[in-house]
Order: C-alpha cells, then structure tokens, then sequence
C-alpha cells in the first residue's frame, strides 16, 4: 500500500532534497569495535536521521523553504520521521508513507572521542522510484529551485534526479555519500560536488588520478561538476573550489561530542546559502558553522 500526504506546494525558488529518512540507533561506547571484537555500550538513544533528513532540516532551519522528497514506512517511525520534518518547517507533500516495508533504520556507534561508525538498513528507502522522483521536479522546479540529493537512495533514481534537475535548469548539489561511483557523463550535469575527505579520495582514484593536497584535491574534483565542488576535511575545515578561484575555510575550533550529521548540516546549510543567492566561499563559511554547531552535541539532528 502506497499513501500520499499531501500538503499545500513549495514556491520553486527554494530547497528540494530528494534522500533518505531514518530511524537513529545511536549507541555510545568508549572505543569502536575493531573486526570480531564485542564492546559494551554506556548510551544508548533514538533520533531521527538519514542523509536526506538531515540535510533538509538544515536547510529549513537555515530559513529557506525546503521540501523534501522521499519515502518512510507505514509505521510508527515513519509517522515519527514525518512528524520531527513538519516541526523542523519542512514540506513533506512529496512524501511517500509505504505499506509493507519498515522505515529505514540506521545503528550508530560512537565512541567517546567522537568518532562514529554508521551501519544503515535502507528499508523503504529503497523504494524511492526514478518515476516519482521525476514527477515531482518536473512538477515543482525550474531555474530558482536547488535539487540536493546523496547516494542513501537507489542508483537509478539518483541519475534520474540529476538529469531531471539538470532538464530544469535547476541548481543541482550532489553530496556522493555513501561513496558510489557514477558514470563521469551523470557527475558533469551536477553543478556542485559535495565530498568528505575519503569520498573524494574515492572520487578522484576511479578516474586514476591521485589525490595531493587538499586544495589540489578540491580543484581535481571541480574540474568535473558545472559550477564547482567542496572536499571536507573534518576538524581541517572545508576547501572549495570553482573553475576560476579556489579557497579554504577553516572549522572553528569546538568540543566534539559526536560527529554525526556534520557533513549533512553543511550540505544543508551550504545548499540553503546557493538558494539565497550567495557565493560559493560564503556558502562554504555557511555550511562550516553549522557543521561546527553540530558536532557539539549528540544526534544528527539535535542541533538542528
């Protein structure tokens, strides 16, 4: 059984995540488990969660209007999920609440330094069609509109969201998280990349060529989106670049309590700063606050 829930539409000059929604398991430990090792967890807590959440409330939260475009089971965390979105200000019209499958459901371990290890059970993301994806941009955007997806939903259907953003003229963000590779002629309509340090890592190596420095490694990545790309570097700060300038904005040095849902508030907030209509490196100083602001407390969208 499929049920749509609607609500009035979204004005196109504004943020259309398309991705995933969860169900947080966050279990805090002293040290992650190496291979074969069992470990004893002190915390444990539920939030909400997924990619595309994440990065949808930052950018709601951010004060520009969001819509997000997605699917969560017909259960009680789907109803949660849909719940926290509509109370962060979020649209969810173009949400689809799916019978016979869970919502998706993701087990984060964090260790007492901040660092985290993230298994994820796809669950009625998976069920995200290209055909729905499509339908609804073709409906709501045009060349206002910033289209931000991540790789949490299934591969078909993020081709089909970058092709439909690109046939909109819409500004197109593709965060590459988890890390999937895509034919080279999909990444070039995107107009921002958006990676961490590995992802870009990643990236760069399946297109042979090796990662230097970072500032070199943000200029390899933007030589293959239309506008530009950002590389993240954790507790470095992020490097941007475009085809005419490149830069470096550093973190801001905070208390790290748990570095979930950092890479999403940027990706969020920097999405939201492109909307308003503001540069790339003030976007990319955008995204670094609140991606600072982030890892300062527990759960991916606690802050947010």
């Amino acid at each position: 059984m499929m049920i749509d829930i609607q609500e009035d539409a979204v004005s196109p000059n504004s943020v259309y995540v398309v991705g995933s929604a969860n169900i947080d398991l966050r279990l805090g430990m002293k040290t992650l488990p190496e291979p074969g090792q069992t470990v004893l967890a002190s915390t444990s807590a539920r939030y909400i969660g997924g990619k595309g959440a994440n990065q949808a409330v930052a950018s709601a939260q951010s004060g520009v209007p969001t819509t997000f475009i997605g699917c969560v089971g017909d259960d009680e965390d789907g109803k949660s999920v849909l719940r926290a979105l509509r109370e962060s200000g979020i649209s969810t019209g173009e949400v689809e609440l799916m019978g016979g499958i869970s919502t998706g459901l993701a087990t984060v371990m964090v260790s007492d330094d901040g660092n985290n290890s993230i298994v994820v059970v796809p669950g009625a993301n998976s069920r995200l069609s290209p055909l729905r994806a499509r339908t609804v941009l073709n409906r709501s955007c045009d060349e206002r509109s910033v289209v931000v997806l991540q790789a949490e939903i299934p591969y078909e259907t993020v081709q089909t969201v970058i092709s439909a953003g690109r046939e909109r003229d819409s500004t197109v963000v593709f965060n590459i998280a988890p890390y999937a590779g895509f034919p080279i002629e999909i990444i070039r309509q995107v107009d921002f990349l958006i990676l961490n340090e590995v992802e870009a890592s990643q990236f760069l190596k399946d297109l042979g060529i090796e990662r230097t420095s970072p500032k070199e490694t943000a200029s390899e990545v933007a030589k293959h989106a239309r506008k530009g790309a950002v590389v993240t570097f954790g507790s470095q700060g992020a490097y941007w670049a475009t085809k005419t300038e490149s830069g470096h904005v550093p973190a801001e040095k905070v208390r790290v309590v748990d570095t979930t849902g950092a890479g999403d508030s940027f990706v969020g907030a920097f999405s939201a700063a492109i909307a308003e209509g503001k540069g790339v490196e003030e976007s990319v100083r955008i995204g670094t606050r609140l991606a600072g602001r982030t890892v300062q407390y527990e759960g991916a969208q606690k802050v947010l």
